[in-house]
C-alpha cells in the first residue's frame, strides 16, 4: 500500500477514505435526472476498464447497477464497516461481524424508492459515521480481529482497507457509467 512519507498507515488510511467519499459524492451529484436511474449491462464494453478491477470480478452483478442502486448500496456499506469499527475497537474477542446480502431485491427496491436528495442526505451521514469511526481507531486496536459471514476472520485494518478500495472501486464504476472516464 502506498504511503505519503510522512504519514502512518492508519492517517493515511484515513486520509485515502475522506477523499473517496469525496470523489463518490461529487460523480453522484454530477449525475443528471436521466442518469439516475440508468444502467449499463453487465457485459458493455464501457465496462472492460473495471471488470476486472477490484471486487467486481467476484461480484460483475454490481456492475448492472444504476446511480441510485449504488448510492444505497453506499449508505448501506458505509453503515456497515462504521459499526464494524465500533464493534471492534471495543472487543477484543473475535466478535461475529454485521453483513447484508448485497444482491437482495427487497434491499434494491428500497433503494428505488428514495428520491435523489433523501438518498445524498443519508450517504452524508452514513459517510459522516464512518469517517468518525475511522478516525477514533488507534494504531493499539488495528490488530484485533472479528468474525465476518462474507470475509472470514478480519482485522481493523481490514476493515479500514477494504472500505478505502471498495469506495475506489465504485467511483471508477460511476465515472464509466456518466461517461467521465
Amino acid at each position: 500500500m502506498p504511503l505519503v512519507e510522512g504519514l502512518d498507515q492508519l492517517t493515511w488510511l484515513l486520509s485515502e477514505l475522506n477523499a473517496k467519499q469525496q470523489l463518490l459524492t461529487r460523480l453522484l451529484r454530477w449525475c443528471g435526472d436521466g442518469q439516475w436511474t440508468q444502467a449499463r449491462p453487465v457485459g458493455d464494453p464501457a465496462y472492460a476498464v473495471v471488470s476486472g478491477r477490484g471486487h467486481f470480478p467476484y461480484r460483475p452483478a454490481e456492475l448492472a447497477w444504476a446511480p441510485q442502486v449504488i448510492c444505497g448500496h453506499l449508505i448501506d456499506t458505509a453503515r456497515q464497516d462504521a459499526e464494524r469499527i465500533r464493534i471492534l475497537r471495543h472487543d477484543d474477542t473475535c466478535p461475529d461481524l454485521p453483513w447484508f446480502d448485497e444482491d437482495d431485491p427487497v434491499r434494491h427496491d428500497g433503494y428505488r424508492r428514495l428520491g435523489r436528495q433523501e438518498a445524498y442526505a443519508r450517504l452524508a451521514d452514513a459517510q459522516q459515521a464512518l469517517l468518525f469511526r475511522a478516525a477514533s481507531v488507534q494504531e493499539a486496536q488495528v490488530d484485533r480481529v472479528g468474525a465476518c459471514p462474507s470475509e472470514g476472520i478480519v482485522n481493523l485494518r481490514e476493515v479500514l482497507t477494504a472500505a478505502t478500495e471498495h469506495l475506489a472501486d465504485h467511483a471508477h464504476q460511476l465515472a464509466v457509467l456518466l461517461g467521465r472516464r
